[in-house]
């Protein structure tokens, strides 16, 4: 059995050392003979290993040459002169050394094609909905919700009108551009390629570049917590780059008048006043999700008065310009993409064993295949909690604001919100379900608080991840996991 993605630098190091065991030793090895990639590692670290070894060599000699034979040489004072490079040479490599094997042997190299499945599975019911998109290309700025984009009349003069004639030669879905099947349906189709993958918390960012066709690049962020695509980059041959993300079309947005204030009254009969700022909030928390920003682990809005602001942290220079123009189009909106004390918090890791660790061995002998899914059950359960934070957020300001004709503008959000929810919670389910047998969790209806996601989370890493060094019993662990997916 073949290895399905790239085996990590250190455990190709150790086959070569012959520290590997004998099974991952001809794994490794027959995996490195078919794959160029691993090949140019496999050689980098081997000539590591024997600058390694020359040196190991050299100091022996140095000490045979040095030592005394049969006379007792008191040595002078300057000899530690000559000896302290030496000594701190031989201390850095035997720290190298020691470093290199120490490192674990499940660091994750996850394929472009591992996250388009993944993101791909994400997006299940996209077809069902229609989307709207605002494409920025130079100067100029194109929404799909104009009437041109829906009736296009071929390549024209435009810019707008360029990009949609490149998209639709290049074969890439303009109805759903923002999606990680139209990703592959292109580049599935190219006779040659070359693919990256970037993780930055919060993001994973596939990158494929071509010398064919006239789409030479692409480039889609996906979101580390439940792989959403949240932006696309494309680089045609013939224009400059493209920028997409997900729009709100005018015919959904909130109009509010400027003189809106001047009618808002202290009457003691009125029960509540539809103040403005009520409905830029509503509209706030509406392009929160369109923006793909609603993990709950990126962005949220706070109310202060009349004052609606986006608070978080992206720290994404690109990202962040992009939120301050998503959001100037909002009266009176201000960002503060550098605070992150408003978002959602996990526990720390401790520094034993996890819980989990022998019968994960024993389910996944594999040590890259196994570190794989560790990160991907770490990334599940951290989804839920940003999700279950995100959803208590809009359920009290829909009664902060009950009252108000702008509160049942969060309605539809709130119901898709607790939807995605749900499906982040039976996806981490599925994953544990090897692990604790979570079967009964399928039928689960209602929405997990904050509070419960956080204690599922704590519990989930106890599992998973390295432990404090008091900790709950893996069967006390299983089932705090088991009761929280079961709740209905």
């Amino acid at each position: 059995m073949l290895f399905k993605h790239h085996p990590s630098e250190a455990l190709i190091l150790s086959v070569l050392n012959g520290t590997a065991p004998a099974a991952e030793q001809k794994l490794v090895s027959d995996h490195v003979a078919r794959c160029p990639r691993c090949q140019s590692v496999s050689a980098h670290k081997r000539v590591l290993l024997q600058e390694l070894g020359e040196l190991s060599r050299s100091s022996s000699r140095n000490r045979e040459t040095l030592s005394p034979s049969n006379t007792l040489v008191f040595p002078q004072r300057r000899s530690s002169k000559i000896f302290a490079p030496r000594i701190v040479w031989g201390a850095i490599a035997a720290a190298l050394v020691i470093g290199i094997f120490a490192w674990p042997r499940h660091i994750q190299s996850v394929s472009a094609a591992e996250l388009l499945s993944r993101a791909e599975a994400t997006e299940v019911d996209a077809a069902a909905s229609q989307h709207f998109y605002r494409l920025h290309v130079g100067t100029a700025t194109c929404e799909t919700s104009d009437p041109y984009w829906e009736q296009p009349s071929g390549p024209g003069d435009s810019p707008c009108e360029r990009v949609h004639g490149q998209l639709l030669q290049a074969r890439w879905d303009d109805r759903q551009m923002l999606s990680a099947h139209s990703y592959r349906q292109w580049h599935d189709g190219l006779l040659s390629h070359r693919d990256s993958v970037l993780h930055e918390e919060p993001y994973w960012t596939i990158k494929t570049d071509t010398d064919q066709g006239l789409l030479r690049s692409a480039s889609l962020r996906v979101r580390s917590s439940d792989y959403r695509p949240v932006e696309l980059t494309l680089i045609f041959a013939a224009l400059e780059p493209v920028s997409v993300m997900e729009d709100i079309p005018q015919k959904r947005r909130i109009s509010v008048p400027s003189a809106a204030s001047e009618k808002l009254t202290k009457d003691e009969d009125l029960q509540h006043v539809d103040e403005p700022g009520d409905a830029i909030e509503v509209q706030a928390w509406n392009l929160l999700r369109t923006l793909g920003a609603d993990s709950g682990w990126e962005a949220t809005i706070t109310r202060k008065g009349g004052e609606v602001r986006v608070v978080g942290l992206i720290r994404d220079k690109a990202r962040q310009e992009k939120f301050d123009t998503a959001f100037s189009n909002l009266q009176g909106v201000t960002t503060a993409l550098d605070q992150p004390a408003l978002l959602p918090q996990r526990g720390g890791d401790g520094e034993g064993q996890p819980l989990a660790e022998n019968l994960l061995e024993t389910l996944i002998p594999d040590a890259h295949e196994r570190g794989e899914r560790v990160t991907e059950i770490s990334d599940a359960s951290r989804a839920v909690v940003g999700k279950a934070y995100l959803h208590d957020l809009l359920v009290g300001r829909r009664h902060a604001l009950q009252g108000s004709p702008s509160a049942s503008g969060l309605n539809t959000l709130i119901d898709e919100e607790q939807g995605d929810l749900l499906a982040a919670t039976a996806r981490l389910s599925d994953l544990l379900d090897p692990l604790i047998e979570t079967k009964a969790s399928h039928g689960l209806h209602e929405p997990l608080s904050y509070a419960q996601a956080r204690k599922l989370d704590a519990a989930v890493l106890l599992l998973v991840n390295a432990a404090p060094r008091q900790s709950a019993s893996l069967e006390e662990t299983r089932g705090i996991v088991r009761t929280l997916l079961s709740k209905n």
